[in-house]
């Protein structure tokens, strides 16, 4: 959703990098560790006859062991010389976040019953040549269940901004806590869909309407009418690709604020607002791209000699 023309390249034209340039570095880097790091916390500490991890939270000791041990596998540039400034920021910010994680889990009285959870549901869109079927896949970082066996979802993401979910997530733009939703509907059937929300590992912060993980009274999201907005507008734009236009994310979005590529970040900001505001108004979502970073990039001129 966020930019139609990268997923025509990348998944029906099958244009790729050498797997070499597709190596994660930097955040992306730091947060497939972390991810690793509480995935490998929850299967050491499972207890089959609750089902789940125990409601004690690992000790920073057992944080570190498993940091220590994941390191060389996820994120061994931080092992070169010269990164040992970096690595010890990065376990000690890591170590204080799970330790929040976990406790704040605890105290919620929700048991951690599933990591990395993956999941495979057909899902029909009503596109204008015919309705079609295809099998939506993924995996949800973290399902949680209550002493009355409520679901919980909360996905673990590695960002700098303390605002950026927390905006998603009231505005109910979080599509992809809202296509968590829908896969546990699909696979038990709710009468009510599962609480959602997000854990900020960077900031050591949750995002959630469950005062016992967040504290600023947010209003639960309606991951329902997500859905719906998301699946409609993923047919909007697929009816558009088979007409033979693939909208360019980012630069269609500045192209059409008639702003530069080099935009100040509060006008951009201002556009992308405008965006999905306006989405939302037309039932749909609009989603930000962040194309610099995309492999794509010098393709549409975001990047390289076509600025």
């Amino acid at each position: 959703m966020g930019c139609p023309l990268h997923w025509l390249l990348q998944h029906a034209l099958d244009v790729r990098t050498a797997d070499v340039a597709a190596l994660p570095t930097g955040d992306r880097m730091i947060g497939t560790l972390v991810h690793a790091v509480v995935e490998q916390l929850v299967q050491q500490r499972w207890d089959d006859g609750v089902g789940g991890a125990p409601l004690r939270p690992p000790t920073d000791e057992e944080i570190t062991s498993v940091f220590d041990r994941l390191v060389p596998q996820f994120a061994s540039e931080l092992d070169l010389p010269g990164h040992a400034a970096q690595r010890a920021d990065v376990h000690d910010r890591t170590v204080r976040s799970l330790r929040t994680l976990f406790a704040g889990t605890a105290r919620a009285g929700l048991r951690i019953t599933g990591t990395e959870v993956r999941f495979s549901h057909p899902l029909t869109l009503p596109l204008a040549g015919g309705a079609r079927t295809i099998e939506f896949v993924g995996s949800r970082d973290l399902d949680l269940r209550d002493a009355s066996g409520r679901p919980t979802v909360i996905d673990l993401k590695w960002s700098r901004s303390r605002t950026r979910y927390g905006d998603l997530y009231e505005t109910g733009d979080a599509v992809q806590l809202a296509s968590y939703a829908w896969a546990l509907d699909q696979a038990e059937s709710l009468a009510e869909p599962a609480q959602v929300g997000y854990f900020l590992l960077h900031a050591g912060e949750f995002v959630a309407a469950d005062r016992e993980l967040d504290p600023r009274r947010r209003t639960p999201m309606d991951v329902r009418d997500s859905w719906e907005r998301l699946t409609r507008s993923v047919t909007t734009a697929l009816d558009q690709i088979a007409e033979g236009t693939a909208v360019a994310g980012r630069r269609s979005l500045l192209d059409g604020a008639n702003l530069p590529l080099d935009a100040p970040y509060s006008k951009r900001r201002r556009a992308l607002d405008g965006a999905r505001a306006a989405a939302r108004s037309e039932g749909q979502v609009a989603v930000d791209s962040y194309c610099a970073t995309s492999e794509y990039a010098q393709l549409c001129g975001m990047t390289g000699d076509f600025r």
